[in-house]
């Protein structure tokens, strides 16, 4: 699936969409270059999930929680791998043990530097700028039932 939004606010309603269809265990993956709205994404998909809180990329923590008050979902995961470089650093931080979590849900930014790692089901969403606010979100479910 292909959406193009226009605006932060367009690519805000469609994760604010995805949040509501997602299920505790969940591993959403979010590729793309700098400034290509993966952030802004996940700000929309916090608020989905019904997150108060002021949703930052956690790029120098790599990992923040969110409480989530849903009956399936009581977590979620915000993860940013930028500024990991291998798989090695990825294991050691205890990324995986998130992936078991079935009451959490982990949305990560730079996810093609999980690698090997990579969930085998996820959601797959590729960000592509267009130009001022126009994204180009691809959405691919991996072993997605």
């Amino acid at each position: 699936m292909i959406k193009i939004t226009k605006s932060s606010q367009e690519t805000r309603v469609f994760a604010k969409d995805l949040a509501l269809e997602v299920r505790g265990g969940d591993v959403i993956l979010l590729r793309g270059d700098l400034g290509s709205g993966k952030t802004t994404f996940t700000q929309g998909f916090a608020e989905g999930l019904g997150i108060k809180n002021q949703i930052t990329s956690p790029t120098f923590l790599i990992i923040k929680t969110y409480e989530v008050l849903r009956e399936d979902i009581k977590t979620l995961y915000h993860l940013d791998l930028y500024r990991l470089s291998s798989e090695k650093e990825i294991e050691e931080i205890g990324i995986l043990d998130i992936f078991d979590d079935l009451e959490g849900v982990a949305i990560i930014e730079w996810g093609e530097r999980l690698g090997n790692l990579l969930p085998m089901k996820r959601i797959d969403l590729r960000f592509k700028y267009l130009g001022e606010d126009k994204r180009e979100i691809s959405l691919e479910k991996v072993n997605y039932d």
